[in-house]
């Protein structure tokens, strides 16, 4: 199974990306330029198109701390940057409303959410493109939806910074929960293409059930994600897991991996707030080994008992405190 096969069997349906420009809804410039400016190995992109939905709207609303007019959101494009049909990253491109007409904004992101890129394609007005030539252009680098809207908190916020302010915080949060199926598999495709042990394979979603998830694992079944790696004969030859994680105040999104014999590793922690939370869980905590006294580790060494039995399809039995 090629690449874009396996995107497709993950239920990632690409558009045509001149087809896709081409609707009267969408008068915005394809962002061919940035893309490539961007992700200098990338060597395809293709285009996944949604229309939000009033159920859409209502959680976006309550994410955002300002109005969002009806009329911005209708049915909009995602672009995904590929190289060797393996995804890099996105492109949101946004209209804005600005003192001197519609301002065109493409927003460059990495896997996760988080801007890497910010371009002008369209803007008659100075203030707002000098506002790129400053500092925010910098602060904006790996910023999250909850990162942009703290700067809109700043009441000296000068109104051009304001509107691109505005304009990421409605990316981020509108891509995230528009495309949110699609980007999870997009992310588990890029997960499990950094297993090299027994190449990449087909991933094949697998159920999570409530059973198989301890109280003091910090998940919560409903949340998680596994997708078993198989071979081209149909071997189990691995697992990819993404499991949204909670301990206290603290919070991340783990992703792992697990070889065929259920050996687990954490691959990947986006948890922009604490370090110290991906520390705890990049180390590695050993399954079988004296629990740890640090909370952190023990937190991390409890969610990855978890992960196995989720692989090894068991039941978890609770963990003593001690």
């Amino acid at each position: 199974m090629t690449r874009s096969a396996l995107l497709i069997a993950l239920g990632v349906s690409w558009a045509v990306a001149d087809a896709a420009i081409g609707q009267a809804y969408c008068a915005l410039r394809d962002p061919v330029t940035r893309i490539y400016e961007t992700w200098p190995a990338a060597d395809a992109h293709r285009s996944i198109t949604r229309t939000i939905r009033l159920s859409d709207r209502e959680k976006i609303a309550e994410t955002l701390p300002f109005t969002i007019h009806f009329n911005e959101l209708g049915r909009h494009t995602l672009y995904v940057v590929l190289d060797d049909a393996l995804p890099l990253g996105l492109v949101h491109v946004r209209s804005e409303r600005g003192r001197y007409g519609l301002i065109e904004i493409a927003w460059s992101l990495d896997l996760e959410g988080r801007i890497v890129g910010v371009e002008l394609q369209r803007c008659r007005d100075a203030a707002v493109r000098a506002a790129l030539t400053g500092p925010l252009r910098e602060a904006l680098s790996g910023s999250t939806a909850a990162d942009v809207v703290r700067m809109l908190e700043n009441p000296t916020v000068p109104d051009a910074e304001a509107l691109l302010l505005r304009s990421a915080a409605k990316t981020l949060v509108v891509t995230e929960r528009v495309w949110e199926r699609d980007l999870t598999d997009l992310r588990a495709v890029h997960v499990s293409a950094g297993v090299r042990e027994e190449g990449a394979g087909t991933l094949v979603p697998k159920e999570v059930l409530p059973h198989q998830v301890g109280a003091s694992s910090g998940f919560d079944a409903a949340t998680i994600w596994h997708w078993v790696r198989q071979s081209e004969s149909g071997d189990v030859i691995g697992h990819v897991v993404r499991t949204p994680w909670r301990s206290g105040q603290q919070t991340a999104v783990v992703w792992w991996t697990a070889d065929r014999d259920g050996a687990v590793r954490a691959a990947m922690v986006i948890s922009p707030s604490d370090g110290d939370v991906r520390e705890a869980f990049l180390q590695r905590p050993g399954l079988g080994l004296t629990r740890s006294r640090t909370p952190l580790r023990r937190a991390a060494q409890d969610a990855a008992a978890a992960v196995k039995v989720i692989v090894e399809g068991g039941s978890l039995p609770e963990v003593p405190n001690h």
